[in-house]
């Protein structure tokens, strides 16, 4: 289990195939993180504010954290940090063994050491993905699984190409469209399954590809990444059902996969412009 490191009171706990995300939201305090195999990459969102840092027992570091300051904490370092507000960060864990792997399938070289940032260093590009991790681990309609995968491996290829030992000409890769037997398969099963939870690992797993090909080859052959397409399956099986029974909005909503009624509301909302109620009234005229 990872992320153990972290008290459940300080916030949300989300595990995948390559690593662990937390979000965490505390008080003044401190984190002490033991020495092991697994890679940590932390994000602060707010506020900024004095933070002390001690790595592997050497001198203590005290320094101005701005929002958007980036950690990348190495294997098997000893690691405590400081801090005197309330803050809220993002932080990741991998272990060396997976983030190896990762690095190998999708950038075609191993991990071999990450650079070291100085203290206060601010990354805007890792900033707007821990954004987009918080909003979507704090969302009242629970986590999309393919949403959530995609950001973390995003997080994770962003740091290893930026802050680790591979090599400017190995950065670039293309990734091809899926194969059309794969595509239709994969399809298939989602609009079998739409109303489940189906997460990326899933729907990886079945094409054979590491989460990160696959989303990528899934958007070049149709368009839209994984979550997006099982969306617009849910949105059409909602209008269908909308429009050729009158079974309450709550239970359309749960038999569509979205977690309620205001679920599917928002996502109507945002999606066609109108609520559910709108959509059934201009199909019974």
């Amino acid at each position: 289990m990872l992320l153990q490191f972290v008290p459940d009171r300080w916030g949300l706990k989300y595990n995948t195939r390559l690593g662990g995300v937390s979000l965490i939201q505390a008080e003044a305090s401190e984190v002490n993180i033991a020495s092991t195999d697994n890679i940590y990459g932390l994000i602060l969102l707010n506020p900024p504010h004095q933070r002390i840092i001690n790595a592997a027992s050497t001198r203590t570091v005290e320094f101005r954290a701005p929002v958007g300051a980036l950690e990348i904490i190495p294997s098997n370092v000893d690691y405590i940090i400081r801090w005197n507000v309330p803050i809220a960060s993002i932080i990741l864990e991998v272990s060396y063994k997976a983030i190896r792997e990762f690095a190998e399938t999708e950038l075609d070289r191993s991990v071999l050491e990450f650079y070291p940032l100085s203290p206060g260093f601010r990354d805007e590009v890792a900033y707007r993905i821990g954004l987009l991790l918080q909003s979507e681990l704090l969302s009242a309609d629970g986590v999309n699984n393919l949403y959530i995968d995609s950001l973390i491996n995003a997080c994770w290829i962003h740091i290893i190409r930026r802050y680790s030992g591979i090599r400017e000409e190995n950065r670039a890769r293309i990734y091809s469209h899926l194969a059309p037997h794969i595509l239709n398969r994969t399809k298939e099963y989602m609009i079998s399954n739409f109303s489940n939870r189906i997460s990326l690992e899933e729907l990886a797993s079945m094409a054979n590809l590491s989460q990160s090909h696959f989303r990528r080859a899934f958007q070049r052959s149709i368009g839209v990444p994984p979550h997006q397409y099982l969306l617009k399956l849910r949105i059409e099986a909602a209008e269908r059902m909308l429009a050729e029974t009158q079974l309450p909005l709550s239970l359309v909503a749960l038999s569509c996969g979205f977690s309620s009624q205001s679920h599917i509301t928002r996502v109507m909302k945002q999606w066609r412009g109108v609520t559910p109620g709108h959509i059934r009234k201009l199909m019974a005229k």
